[in-house]
């Protein structure tokens, strides 16, 4: 996030540089939208923090066990097919 923040401060500032109405607007806006993205980062950051200290992490005598479950019986399979038998006399053709 900080390289695309820094990516739309040198945005902005190119677009000043360009002395033209056009590139004001355009970089009155990537402006605002630095600002903007700005204010996101650091709403992050803090939601982060505050997350990172109201979870704790459990010592492995307190994990939670998962439930023990019998496991389902197989099913049942019909008994494979038998090729059908060839006969052993061979046919030649003259």
């Amino acid at each position: 996030m900080p390289r695309l923040q820094q990516f739309l401060g040198d945005a902005a500032e190119f677009s000043h540089a360009l002395d033209t109405v056009q590139g004001r607007r355009i970089g009155a806006r990537l402006d605002t939208l630095g600002q903007q993205f700005g204010f996101l980062a650091r709403e992050i950051r803090t939601t982060a923090e505050d997350l990172d200290a109201t979870v704790a992490v459990l010592t492995p005598d307190r994990t939670p066990t998962p439930p023990r479950v019998r496991p389902y019986p197989a099913v049942p399979t019909a008994p494979p097919l038998t090729p059908p038998q060839r006969t052993t006399t061979a046919v030649h053709r003259a």
